[in-house]
Parts: C-alpha cells; structure tokens; sequence
C-alpha cells in the first residue's frame, strides 16, 4: 500500500510530516487531506479565529509532492 506525507501548509510556513500514512491510492489520500484541512479550518472559524491554514501538500514515499490541496477545496 503506498505511503504518504500529508505537508500542511500555514501561514507561517510549511510543517512537515515526518511519519505519513497508508492509503490504497492517491486519490483516497487527496480526499483524506481534503477532509482534514476542511476540519482544521472550520475549527479555527467555529472559534473566532482566522484560520491559518492554506493547504496540504501530499508527498509520495520519495518525498516527491504528488498532489496538492487547497483550504478552498481544490485539488492539483
């Protein structure tokens, strides 16, 4: 099963992701991704804050960035 880095991207710079996960396809670890960062962001909205987070970079066991996500629900 291929492994991913999910490389969230805030406004203070980029966190990495230094343990990844599993997911059958690409495709289920982009709409995991998206899921997260959509939960993230309503969590800082829900709480009065301006949510800092921008996006996910999901990046393959060789650290090569496969796709991106965006906090507008777009996928690269």
């Amino acid at each position: 099963m291929p492994h991913y880095f999910f490389h969230l991207i805030t406004a203070d710079g980029t966190e990495r992701d230094d343990e990844g996960i599993n997911f059958p396809d690409l495709e289920k670890a982009k709409a995991d991704a998206q899921s997260s960062l959509s939960d993230m962001a309503s969590d800082d909205m829900a709480g009065g804050r301006a949510t800092k987070y921008k996006g996910v970079e999901i990046a393959d066991s060789q650290d090569n960035v496969v796709a991106k996500v965006n906090v507008n629900n777009s996928v690269n």
